[in-house]
């Protein structure tokens, strides 16, 4: 079959327009090559992994499906570390992966943070997530099963001058003397 060339687009990652009411069904299981290009910013990004092929209208939208563990918007990331990091404020960070890592995970930003019914794990003594850097952090899950779970010896930070709203999601505190919330100098709010 004729290769599916795809051109990076900033805003909505990789894309193929089709003109009126072309459509297009398909996968790379179904034969399909798929050849990524350099986007409109001049940058280059070669995904692996399988593919998925979305058709909303005349836009077909091509989606790494494979080792993402987040996603802002249509934006996949490998670690949640780079979400964070690539995060504006007002983004939603999506977890698509349960996590599991010794180090903490430090949000500096004003973002929501999706549980999506996954779990973030600290193997170490350290807290599982710290929200620092004057920011506020909203925690969900906006899966359907809401077992969405931040679990650890120690389980969120909310540093000085930094709000944490807590919308949903869970915290499983597996030390003796670990705190869930740890409140210094800042603000945490509990609706779910």
């Amino acid at each position: 079959k004729d290769p599916i060339v795809v051109r990076k687009n900033t805003a909505a990652g990789y894309k193929l327009t089709l003109d009126g009411t072309n459509s297009l069904v398909g996968n790379n299981a179904n034969g399909y090559a798929v050849i990524f290009t350099a986007g409109d910013d001049g940058t280059y990004e070669d995904p692996t992994g399988a593919f998925t092929f979305t058709n909303n209208g005349s836009e077909v939208k091509v989606y790494p499906t494979s080792d993402y563990v987040a996603y802002i918007g249509e934006k996949g990331y490998f670690t949640l570390a780079a979400a964070v990091e690539a995060a504006q404020d007002g983004d939603t960070v999506k977890l698509m992966a349960n996590i599991s890592s010794a180090e903490s995970v430090i949000i500096n930003k004003s973002v929501k943070l999706d549980l999506n019914g996954k779990t973030i794990e600290n193997t170490s003594s350290a807290w599982v997530i710290k929200v620092d850097g004057n920011s506020t952090v909203t925690l969900n899950d906006g899966s359907d099963t809401k077992n969405g779970t931040v679990t650890g010896t120690k389980g969120i930070s909310v540093v000085q001058g930094s709000k944490l709203i807590m919308d949903g999601g869970n915290i499983v505190v597996t030390g003796a003397t670990g705190a869930a919330i740890q409140i210094y100098g800042s603000e945490a709010v509990m609706n779910g």
